[in-house]
């Protein structure tokens, strides 16, 4: 060694597997001389003092490399060491622990990111010789984040800086504990943050094709396309008009509505634009949905979205959380619900065609494959199943056709889903809504058969009431 006063300590790592050791006792001979000592864990403990010594760690970890650290003594890591000595480089001097060169001129900046984590970003990065800026900054030359929309994330995207997801130096750090890596090779391209990261998206009002070209887009840039709107779930709603049932339910609910230029525009761009830009605002916008009836919306044709401005295209269901109903709740039943009650016999004896049985109802459920991505546009769905595994199924099926679901019943739900019938319990529907369908789950299954909605009459529990009162008028 040039001075004869710096003295190499090699950390005898006792957890080691045998590979692993044995590439540290080479390590140790490459450097051996009077200077050079192994180190173990009790005297790096037993330390006052790491003066005029570099210590050699495999593992930056333990309560040996902790000690060490607050000595502010030299610490470099064994595959540093290695990498150093095969470039004919010297050691860099640092009080920082040298755990590669991995990220030497880079200049790293968070966003989006829980403080444990965030912490073990930075201080990663910092051993492997990069910088770190908690403020965002012209220096800065990769953003990493969690999540995409933040101020800082928008700043990167405009400044076409390389936005990462965090665990792009988590695999970088690995890489580095074997191998002689840099953090922009090419091989780490793949923990680029997707345009659509996180984002659960929701189209409606536009045709089928147009739609699978907008769920083929969310999907590659990963994102989660579903069809039903769901309160505390779904992050975006893609819209070309400002109307209709979702929409309504997306403004209460506080979702994202945008145009579909959006997604395009942000596929050019290469990050996820703010939505200011793409906003759609209806001129009569309402505070709460309407209480009359959900009705599907017409499907308009748009502009198809050009897709070749995306190399590769690859082709949850969240629970949904409840409904506020913010209108005013009407007190007793009208004449035509009253009506109706004492009318009906409450059994799905009065139903054109009898509910499956259990068996049947789950294998029909599973047997279901692809249905139109506009089948249940629009639609309400409540389900009254307390069977978890059939109530999923249902789940997944409204998330397939664009249904609107919810976890409690209120006045904007249009269809019930029953596998038995409760007097009680539809008697509180119809008091709310006397235009309610509750149907069998049959419905649901034939509807999707057949890629339309079947008529509700025939799977109506209360079809024979329903035949002898006027239907009220949509309020």
């Amino acid at each position: 060694m040039a001075n004869p006063l710096l003295q190499l300590r090699f950390y005898k790592d006792e957890t080691l597997n045998s590979k692993n050791a044995d590439k540290l006792n080479e390590l140790y001979n490459l450097f051996k001389d009077d200077n050079t000592k192994w180190i173990s864990r009790q005297e790096c403990l037993n330390l006052k003092s790491g003066e005029n010594c570099i210590f050699v760690f495999c593992k930056f970890e333990g309560a040996a490399f902790e000690h060490v650290k607050n000595l502010n003594s030299r610490i470099v890591s064994a595959a540093c060491m290695l990498h150093t000595f095969n470039k004919k480089k010297k050691l860099p001097r640092s009080i920082i622990p040298i755990y590669s060169s991995s990220m030497l001129d880079l200049n790293i900046c968070c966003s989006n990111m829980e403080k444990k984590l965030r912490e073990e970003i930075y201080s990663k990065v910092e051993m492997m010789r990069g910088k770190i800026s908690k403020i965002f900054t012209e220096n800065v030359t990769h953003l990493v984040t969690t999540e995409v929309g933040s101020a800082k994330y928008h700043a990167a995207g405009s400044m076409k800086l390389p936005i990462m997801l965090a665990d792009w130096v988590i695999e970088v750090w690995n890489e580095a504990e074997t191998e002689d890596v840099h953090a922009t090779d090419a091989k780490f391209l793949k923990y680029k943050c997707p345009i659509f990261h996180k984002l659960i998206i929701c189209a409606s009002g536009f045709n089928e094709e147009t739609k699978n070209k907008i769920r083929s887009i969310v999907d590659s840039e990963g994102g989660t396309y579903r069809g039903d709107l769901v309160c505390g779930t779904t992050t975006h709603l893609v819209l070309n008009e400002p109307k209709g049932t979702k929409y309504d339910h997306a403004k209460l609910w506080k979702i994202n509505v945008v145009k579909s230029e959006w997604i395009y525009e942000s596929i050019k761009a290469g990050y996820c634009l703010p939505e200011k830009d793409f906003i759609l605002v209806s001129e009569n916008q309402t505070s709460t949905p309407s209480e009359s009836r959900i009705l599907p919306s017409k499907t308009k044709k748009i502009p198809d979205i050009d897709l070749s401005v995306i190399n590769h295209l690859n082709n949850t269901n969240a629970n949904s959380t409840k409904f506020v109903n913010e209108t005013e709740n009407r007190t007793g039943l009208n004449q035509s619900t009253s009506m109706l009650l004492n009318n009906t016999a409450a059994s799905t004896k009065n139903c054109t065609k009898p509910m499956s049985n259990y068996s049947d109802l789950v294998k029909e459920l599973s047997s279901i494959g692809k249905i139109k991505l506009t089948l249940l546009d629009g639609i309400g769905i409540f389900c009254e199943i307390t069977d978890p595994v059939v109530s999923e199924k249902i789940k997944k099926i409204c998330n397939l056709g664009g249904a609107i679901r919810f976890d409690e019943y209120n006045s904007d739900v249009t269809h019930v889903i029953v596998n038995q019938v409760n007097e009680q319990k539809c008697k509180s529907y119809i008091e709310l809504n006397p235009e309610i369908n509750i149907v069998t789950i049959d419905w649901l299954i034939d509807s999707c058969k057949q890629n339309q909605l079947e008529d509700c009459k025939m799977y109506c529990v209360y079809k024979n009431a329903l035949n002898s009162v006027k239907t009220p008028k949509k309020r």
